[in-house]
């Protein structure tokens, strides 16, 4: 019996031998398909034929493939950072040696000083300010006749704005009469001050009177002394009162070391305003003066930021220290020769970068120059330094701001923050790619897995069963 192939193929001839259980022979030399014992039905069944991917398996496919690439792209990526750093890791402090770097530094030298200049202008001014309005209301005070009494009691309500700045004087001569009006936390306060030269000394005695106090219950003392009183000083004859009287204006006295509140040596300045006779605007029948303990600003520099060496220093035109922010050495010393109490010279302090900025500000004559701002950079014991000099002429004073940036505490936050940037970076490549392969991985297990599971439930075919149809006996 012939059967048809499929599809219009050749057809294939069926031979079985005696027995049932015999060898089926193919053959393709007959249309016929040949038994000679035994009839046999013969059912053809189409195979499955090989189905094309879907459209869900195709997108799978491409997805693995692109991420089995991304993964091997930021693999070559990794290894190329890696080696870039490890050979490369001298690169930051070639750039770094470079002129970019010290212009960086001054910039940051410049901004230090200009904010410096700009704060303490500010905190300098806030007692100018409340001298001068203390001394305007006394001029009227004494245009209008006013009793002491009455004057006295402004000076309170003034001083109570100022008392953060130090002792607030008032000195009348009008009628042989010295006024002085201060507040103090306790009665019969010894108050020390010295002048330029530790010999000329105040001690003030004061007669309590008990006027309203403040909120603090602090009480206003006020002591009157005449000239040639039974007293220890004269205010009349102090360096400030005769000084108010030549120059006829707001200035600045000092500086000189004094006692502060807490008994500490600090240095002080004077702000001085003389108060004008009310009948030609040119006699002076009075002064206005405030101590100024500078330690009010040593606060601020302590709060600003200039590098873990940096160091900001204020002194006078004759070199004298007034503020500084190293907390190395004082400002003021005991001369050997005089034993006198003295102010220290920023090229005599301990600190080496406030000495050595010091020093070459006396031999390069910044302090006699005319020059309002000088930068410049030097190598000192190994490190580059950029030191900033501002002039400081606000409010009547004469005074230098210096800046020191050495360049070693720049690079290092520099080159730490680029360290960090680059571990950062490395360590989220490390993370990405990862997890990249263990998603590749997990994903080439579960087909693994799902294609033995497929292989246990089907039925395996010869290698040579490519027809179209699979034959079974019937």
């Amino acid at each position: 019996m012939s059967i048809a192939s499929h599809r219009g193929a050749s057809p294939l001839r069926f031979v079985t031998g005696p027995n049932d259980d015999e060898q089926v022979q193919w053959s393709d030399t007959s249309n016929e398909l040949e038994m000679p014992h035994q009839t046999a039905n013969v059912i053809p069944r189409p195979l499955k034929s090989k189905q094309k991917p879907s459209i869900l398996s195709q997108i799978v496919t491409s997805v693995k493939n692109f991420i089995f690439s991304y993964a091997c792209l930021l693999w070559a990526l990794m290894v190329f950072l890696f080696l870039l750093l490890s050979v490369g890791s001298s690169v930051p402090s070639i750039v770094f040696e470079q002129q970019g770097i010290n212009t960086l530094t001054s910039v940051i030298s410049r901004k230090v000083s200009n904010h410096v200049v700009d704060t303490v202008s500010e905190l300098f001014w806030s007692p100018v300010r409340s001298v001068n309005t203390l001394g305007n209301a006394l001029d009227i005070g004494l245009a209008n006749r006013s009793d002491p009494v009455s004057l006295s009691r402004h000076v309170y309500s003034v001083h109570k704005t100022s008392w953060m700045f130090g002792d607030l004087f008032v000195a009348l001569d009008s009628n042989n009469m010295v006024g002085h009006s201060s507040v103090s936390d306790h009665e019969g306060t010894q108050y020390l001050r010295w002048g330029e030269s530790d010999k000329e000394r105040m001690r003030l005695y004061k007669r309590t009177d008990n006027w309203n106090g403040d909120a603090n219950q602090n009480k206003l003392q006020r002591q009157i002394a005449y000239p040639g009183a039974n007293y220890d000083w004269d205010i009349t004859k102090l360096p400030w009162h005769s000084s108010a009287k030549l120059i006829k204006g707001l200035f600045w006295y000092g500086p000189y070391l004094g006692h502060g509140d807490n008994g500490e040596t600090a240095v002080f300045l004077s702000i001085v305003r003389p108060i004008f006779s009310p009948e030609d605007q040119k006699t002076i029948d009075g002064i206005v003066y405030l101590d100024f303990n500078t330690q009010f600003a040593q606060t601020f520099l302590e709060t600003v930021d200039i590098g873990k060496n940096g160091r900001i220093f204020l002194c006078d035109k004759n070199g004298n220290l007034m503020l500084e922010n190293a907390q190395k050495g004082t400002i003021w010393r005991k001369d050997e020769k005089s034993g006198e109490i003295v102010l220290q010279k920023v090229w005599e302090h301990n600190d080496d970068l406030i000495r050595v900025a010091g020093e070459r500000m006396r031999d390069s004559e910044y302090l006699e120059g005319e020059h309002l701002r000088h930068t410049e950079q030097f190598m000192h014991k190994g490190n580059w330094l950029s030191v900033e000099y501002v002039q400081f002429n606000e409010v009547g004073l004469n005074w230098w701001v210096v800046t020191v940036v050495p360049r070693n505490d720049f690079v290092s936050v520099v080159v730490g923050y680029s360290v960090s940037i680059t571990i950062t970076v490395l360590l989220t490549i490390f993370v990405i790619f990862t997890g990249t392969l263990v998603i590749v991985t997990l994903h080439q297990a579960w087909r693994e897995y799902n294609r033995r599971m497929k292989a246990k439930r089907g039925v395996q075919l010869p290698d040579h069963a490519d027809s179209d149809f699979e034959y079974q006996q019937g």
